[in-house]
């Protein structure tokens, strides 16, 4: 995305991510867990968009929201949620399809949630290990098939 500074000094970037966190604080924690699996679905999909799980198999696996279109505005913003958070480093298609037992997966969980922006928290940090666990499995299933 390109950067551009306004009259005020504040760049695009920022001004985006300014409204991301006034947008959670303004959301209930379902929203705000919906929202951090689904911009956290998009991060990932951006790396192995040839293997991607559709945001609508995803909804049926995880059953984060009535209608799968609700996932696509976070899925969508995912840039702006996880940027400077250095989930690039953590969360490679390499790490999920070597994920294959439980103590791998949690420790990959651990690895995500401890870089998510503390914004972007909405639950315990051990129910957000557990809900990123479930995404993984459900990536590392979909990877299964998939190939």
């Amino acid at each position: 995305m390109q950067t551009l500074v306004s009259a005020h000094g504040l760049t695009q970037r920022s001004f985006g991510h300014s409204l991301m966190v006034l947008f959670y604080k303004c959301v209930s924690k379902h929203a705000k867990h919906v929202f951090f699996i689904a911009s956290l679905h998009g991060q990932f999909s951006q790396l192995a968009e040839h293997r991607r799980m559709a945001i609508g198999k995803l909804n049926q696996v995880m059953q984060l929201a009535y209608r799968p279109d609700a996932l696509r505005f976070p899925e969508a913003v995912h840039a702006q949620v996880w940027q400077g958070t250095g989930i690039e480093d953590v969360l490679t298609e390499a790490a999920v399809i070597n994920a294959v037992d439980d103590s791998t997966v949690i420790a990959l969980a651990r690895q995500v949630v401890s870089v998510a922006p503390r914004w972007a928290r909405y639950a315990s940090t051990n129910e957000m290990i557990d809900d990123t666990a479930a995404w993984i499995r459900s990536q590392h299933d979909h990877y299964r098939h998939a190939a």
